[in-house]
């Protein structure tokens, strides 16, 4: 809703995502669906073949052209098949199986009369004119309907419970990656006032030290920067490791005017990873606790290095400092490093790690093993 000039309410329409119950009942795509109905058909004519062969079967020699008419008009009966099942709006599994098996029946009649016509009616064997004779023509097709049926039957149940299958399968994958997406997006959100307190901390230092033109150019840096963190709405979950790094960069030039000469920035990043995929913001906590720990803890010069480096099949990525801070500071893992370890964990599972700790010769680092490929 929106106030209008003259003070009143102005009704706005929203339109809301279609519940997934009334979107068609698989969102397998079309081509997964047609590519198992021409390998069910495929199989038949490949099985039928071989079991003449077995048999010893002595085949016309137009026996494989009918095999190839029938299995085409049974592809285009399974496609019908198909076409009615997606117009079914349900998620109950019960019901589903209830509707395709109820549908194969139809479509198990129809096809046993066109399979009748193509291998009796087409060219009729030799004991066929003797069974007319015999019995008549409409009980011996019944017959041949009737009796080929069932095995037809089980055919098309067969592909339409293997289709309900798969459908499951696509609505449970899509359903899993949404969720991450969601998971991923809400700890992408926790980031973000995590890193705007901290630069506003660091603002409000300056504005109290009466350094007014540091601090309004740390406004605009700042600007800037957050267009770039914040417009969730067209950037991608990942980015090259040489756009992440640009990030923690221009993060790292807007806290140099807080501290002045006392943050040095090494940055090496080898110029084969540039281009490797990594989550987007998946370096700013550890960037940001290297800042916050040890420059806000002492006076000295601080040098904070980004690294990457090849680790067996693992693509490690650290930031470090020599900074010297109390003893009872960075003991276990804050916001910051609870962020970067869950995120690690929903993208990649056990796949990746999160180590951070002291250095032996002096400061602390931080680093997480991404695996590669």
């Amino acid at each position: 809703m929106s106030v209008n000039d003259t003070g009143g309410i102005k009704r706005q329409r929203y339109n809301m995502p279609m519940p997934l119950r009334n979107r068609h009942a698989s969102d397998l795509p079309s081509r997964a669906v047609l590519m198992s109905i021409a390998l069910f058909w495929a199989g038949w004519i490949v099985l039928m073949s071989a079991r003449a062969a077995v048999i010893g079967f002595s085949e016309p020699e137009d026996l494989l052209l009918r095999r190839l008419v029938a299995a085409s008009a049974g592809a285009i009966l399974t496609i019908l098949f198909w076409r009615g099942l997606r117009l079914v709006k349900s998620d109950a599994p019960v019901r589903m199986v209830v509707i395709a098996l109820t549908g194969a029946i139809p479509a198990t009649a129809v096809f046993a009369c066109a399979n009748w016509f193509v291998f009796y009616g087409w060219h009729p064997p030799g004991t066929f004119a003797a069974d007319v004779e015999r019995w008549g023509y409409w009980p011996v097709f019944r017959y041949a309907v009737a009796d080929t049926s069932v095995s037809w039957f089980f055919f098309f149940a067969g592909w339409a419970i293997l289709y309900l299958f798969l459908s499951a399968a696509a609505r449970l994958t899509a359903a899993e990656a949404a969720s991450t997406q969601a998971q991923l997006r809400a700890l992408r959100y926790q980031i973000n006032p995590h890193f705007l307190f901290n630069a506003l901390n660091a603002l409000a230092d300056l504005v109290q030290s009466g350094r007014t033109n540091d601090a309004d150019r740390m406004i605009l840096d700042l600007s800037g920067l957050l267009r770039r963190m914040l417009n969730d709405a067209d950037l991608p979950s990942s980015v090259s490791l040489a756009e992440e790094v640009e990030l923690q960069r221009l993060y790292l030039a807007l806290e140099a005017r807080r501290f002045e000469d006392r943050l040095h920035v090494e940055i090496d990043i080898p110029e084969e990873h540039a281009d490797f995929q990594v989550p987007r913001l998946i370096l700013q906590p550890l960037v940001e606790n290297a800042v916050k720990y040890s420059l806000g803890a002492s006076r000295a010069v601080v040098t904070i290095r980004i690294t990457a480096a090849s680790e067996a099949q693992m693509l490690r990525l650290s930031v470090d400092d020599d900074g010297r801070e109390r003893d009872d500071v960075r003991q276990g893992f804050g916001i910051g490093l609870s962020n970067v370890r869950d995120r690690l964990a929903t993208i990649y599972g056990t796949g990746a790690n999160l180590t951070a700790g002291r250095c032996k010769g002096g400061g602390y680092r931080a680093s997480i093993g991404i695996p590669r490929g």
